[in-house]
């Protein structure tokens, strides 16, 4: 039979040659950070994104990556994040990171604008597959299990990160001092700050919390949110 049409959410992952990673900042030497996810901690190249790929392994490695290049989101924040966690407001998409999902390391739930670049790749396309569910592990497996079998100590979606970041240092990234998924919270950080985001709308996108207690008097609401990602501009693809 033949093959049906390419689907825009299934991309496939890069291959090891291409992988840079991106460059932490504070207490390490400075350098530019990546401006490319597809040539550093992403291993999808848009290029290549309507080509089918079913695991969710390699689904994890498509979208996760670039979520968090687009967020600064904890990777573990995004692999918990489950379709009915996709909003619409208005003209705007947001994902709600919630300790419904999973674990979240301030307990406290927060929506998060989504980039263009992400709509533009397909990601909408590929949570309307999910119907709801998880997107990045597989839930119908955990509901499988057998009667009277012992639950991992890890849920799935911590697995789902453990296991992205063993793909990554399999690469070849052996420094120990170098996290590369978590690297793009520093990388989105300074983007922001370079292209003129106010550090209160770059904080809560990323979770981070108030410097003083008058700051967290003035939380902004998510289309201030979404408003403030129109400055955040393009990873470059080429």
């Amino acid at each position: 039979m033949p093959a049906g049409p390419a689907e825009p959410w299934d991309a496939p992952p890069a291959r090891a040659a291409q992988w840079r990673p991106p460059i932490p900042i504070g207490d390490r030497v400075p350098r530019r950070p990546p401006s490319d996810p597809a040539r550093s901690s992403h291993p999808g190249r848009l290029r290549d994104f309507r080509r089918p790929i079913r695991p969710w392994g390699k689904r994890t490695r498509r979208w996760v990556p670039w979520i968090c290049a687009y967020s600064g989101a904890r990777a573990g924040e995004i692999t918990q994040v489950r379709g009915i966690d996709i909003q619409q407001r208005g003209n705007a998409y947001f994902a709600r990171l919630t300790p419904s999902a999973g674990k979240i390391k301030t307990r406290q739930a927060r929506t998060i604008p989504l980039h263009e670049h992400l709509i533009s790749q397909g990601f909408l396309e590929f949570v309307d597959r999910a119907r709801g569910g998880p997107l990045f592990y597989d839930a119908e497996r955990i509901t499988a299990s057998a009667p009277g079998k012992k639950m991992p100590r890890q849920s799935a979606a911590e697995r789902t990160r453990g296991r992205l970041g063993a793909w990554v240092r399999s690469l070849g990234i052996t420094d120990p001092e170098l996290s590369p998924n978590h690297a793009w919270r520093h990388t989105f950080k300074a983007q922001a700050a370079r292209v003129g985001m106010d550090e209160r709308y770059s904080d809560a996108i990323t979770g981070h919390t108030p410097p003083s207690t008058g700051r967290s008097y003035t939380k902004p609401i998510p289309e201030d949110l979404s408003e403030a990602m129109r400055k955040f501009p393009r990873y470059s693809v080429g």
